[in-house]
């Protein structure tokens, strides 16, 4: 455009007519029937993922989302204007936060058993048909354990410990809940001191009487026994 014809130019279909002077020296009419074809114009709307990344239409390499044309020659001969609207669709991600205790291991998650505390992703598809990043963090709680050493003299025997009743020395053991609801382990470790005895054979005379031993005073003969605390040194029995 425009079309020249007869020194005339065209700048729209339609029939056009001119008067010429033929050989004869007369009137020649000349008619223009001029068509034009339209210009094709095709639009493409695309939607991938972002894994589809890079993306070819038509020899021509694209990164990301956007509207590109490119101009082709049509079936007319003409020009093809071809759009593509490329719309690049969103990865999703979610995470998931679990905690729980060492006895609730190996824990199941979107079809697979972890047995350690950790964070772990795995690649689902979503709505949109691409993917989707899943995260777990798994947080695992300790076992709380703890010792108690203790010693105890006979006397004190049968000794009450966490609702048990003991009778001997040993190591005794009880699993209870902790404050992160997870087992706690608790050990005592029991020793029972000895009892220690002495004696002591005096004799004396009459004059020397009341005789004083240990805090006591005695005034005739005969065996005493006086009670008295030792120097509480623990000896450990079998249990």
């Amino acid at each position: 455009m425009p079309y020249s014809w007869n020194g005339n130019s065209y700048n729209t279909g339609g029939t056009y007519n001119v008067t010429l002077i033929n050989n004869a020296g007369c009137d020649s009419i000349a008619t223009l029937n001029l068509a034009v074809n339209a210009v094709s114009l095709t639009t493409t709307n695309l939607s991938i993922c972002p894994s589809q990344l890079p993306y070819t239409w038509n020899s021509q390499v694209f990164n990301s989302a956007g509207t590109y044309a490119d101009t082709l020659a049509g079936s007319s001969g003409c020009d093809s204007i071809s759009t593509l609207i490329l719309i690049v669709k969103a990865v999703s991600s979610s995470a998931t936060n679990i905690t729980l205790c060492p006895a609730q291991l190996p824990y199941s998650w979107n079809g697979n058993s972890y047995n350690t505390g950790g964070t772990y992703n795995v690649t689902l598809i979503n709505n949109a048909g691409c993917d989707s990043i899943a995260t777990l963090n798994l947080a695992v709680n300790a076992v709380s354990l703890t010792t108690t050493n203790l010693s105890i003299c006979p006397s004190q025997l049968p000794y009450t410990w966490n609702s048990q009743v003991i009778n001997n020395a040993g190591t005794y053991a009880d699993t209870l809940v902790g404050s992160s609801g997870c087992d706690s382990v608790s050990t005592l470790i029991l020793t029972v001191k000895a009892v220690s005895s002495s004696t002591t054979n005096i004799t004396v005379c009459p004059a020397q009487l009341p005789y004083n031993w240990n805090g006591n005073s005695y005034n005739t003969g005969g065996p005493y026994n006086a009670t008295l605390v030792n120097s509480q040194v623990a000896i450990p029995l079998q249990h």
